[in-house]
């Protein structure tokens, strides 16, 4: 479970990650985080985001997503990925945690 929403570095590891397969998932933040914009990377390779709100839960969502391409290209085993929050034009280290990658 992350550590969202305190002032250190949230952890978040992702369980698995099959090499040359796409993987999505996602993080829940209390409030409207929305307008802020969110950079992932594990390696050197962008890991997708989008974000939405839900005005009934209010609650941000982030969708982050790992392609297909890019997961080929990791080598099995652990990989660190990090999460950065741009919030105000001030880029803050949100998110840290690794993937696993394996082989089917």
């Amino acid at each position: 479970m992350a550590d969202i929403g305190s002032r250190s570095v949230g952890n978040l590891n992702v369980k698995k990650v099959i090499k040359g397969y796409q993987r999505t998932f996602m993080t829940v933040h209390p409030g409207d985080i929305s307008a802020n914009t969110f950079t992932a990377t594990v390696d050197a390779f962008p890991v997708g985001t989008t974000v939405s709100y839900d005005a009934i839960t209010e609650k941000t969502y982030v969708h982050y997503t790992i392609t297909a391409e890019n997961s080929a290209l990791l080598s099995v085993g652990r990989h660190a990925w990090h999460m950065i929050m741009t919030e105000n034009s001030v880029p803050v280290p949100y998110l840290e945690g690794f993937f696993e990658v394996e082989t089917l």
